[in-house]
């Protein structure tokens, strides 16, 4: 089982989408524990350990760390603003 953190900037993120889709986040970043690689998850171009997952219309990009078996969720956001760099 790997180990869920998730960044500050992350959280606060979650804190701003709508109610309807936050169980559904929530429980997809709960079943990465158990499955760090689920069906849909796709690695980031120009990243050693990027993913992302898509849960409905809001991508959840994390890192895996296969060492020390941790998972950091590193954005959550819309699809049109989760890839955009402030």
């Amino acid at each position: 089982m790997y180990n869920v953190k998730i960044a500050k900037k992350a959280q606060k993120e979650f804190k701003k989408i709508p109610k309807i889709y936050k169980d559904k986040i929530s429980k997809a970043i709960k079943e990465l524990s158990a499955i760090p690689h689920p069906f849909g998850v796709k690695k980031m171009q120009g990243t050693v350990n990027r993913y992302r997952i898509r849960v409905a219309d809001y991508r959840v990009i994390y890192d895996i760390d296969d060492t020390d078996m941790i998972i950091l969720v590193i954005k959550i956001g819309h699809r049109q603003q989760v890839y955009k760099v402030k």
